[in-house]
């Protein structure tokens, strides 16, 4: 006989349950100000959508409370963050803004990919890794990634330049194996969740 895997089950359970009181509470969380321990020379790019708000807010009061305070905190909206919800994400700190996606994804300069990268979600993420670092070192990281106390690190990546990039390996390639051009490049698989970048790709 078969049983349920009830650990799994309960745990996507609890999940729901803490993204809905977490959303449900989202003004009050805003409400509470974090004194970031330090300013970063860094300015920090996320890519994300309405649907995302709660890990997104989430995300940046980590980064204030366990990073610091960035130059800039720039949310890249796929367009479909409502106009309260973009008052609510700006709240959070001064350094945090909201910026259409866009505007990012046009600074591409070859006509073949506009489509692409004007209407593809993947398309729109990689117009803004693209064109990133703008005005000095930037981190690009997913909406929903948290950081913790080991975040405080990156002021000491940020004079360690002597690479191009940093990045989050991950455990195997997932990308469309159609554009490897040999097996090789299976090897050492970027996570583009975060990303250090300190000259453009």
């Amino acid at each position: 006989m078969r049983l349920p895997n009830f650990g799994y089950h309960f745990a996507r359970l609890h999940g729901r349950v803490v993204r809905s009181l977490y959303l449900w509470f989202l003004r009050l969380i805003i409400r509470r100000r974090i004194r970031p321990p330090r300013l970063v020379d860094l300015d920090v790019f996320a890519y994300s959508n309405e649907q995302a708000l709660p890990e997104q807010v989430a995300s940046i009061r980590s980064f204030l409370r366990h990073a610091g305070r960035p130059q800039h905190f720039i949310v890249v909206s796929d367009g479909s963050y409502s106009a309260g919800s973009i008052r609510l994400l700006e709240a959070i700190d001064p350094s945090v803004s909201v910026r259409q996606v866009s505007a990012a994804a046009l600074a591409v300069g070859d006509e073949r990919f506009r489509g692409y990268l004007e209407n593809h979600p993947t398309g729109k993420q990689l117009g803004v890794i693209m064109n990133l670092p703008e005005a000095r070192p930037a981190l690009y990281t997913d909406s929903d990634v948290l950081f913790f106390d080991g975040a405080a690190g990156l002021q000491e990546l940020l004079h360690q330049n002597d690479v191009s990039a940093y990045y989050l390996a991950d455990c195997q390639f997932s990308g469309d194996d159609r554009l490897l051009r040999g097996l090789d490049e299976e090897q050492d698989p970027a996570n583009t969740g975060v990303l250090l970048l300190f000259q453009r790709l």
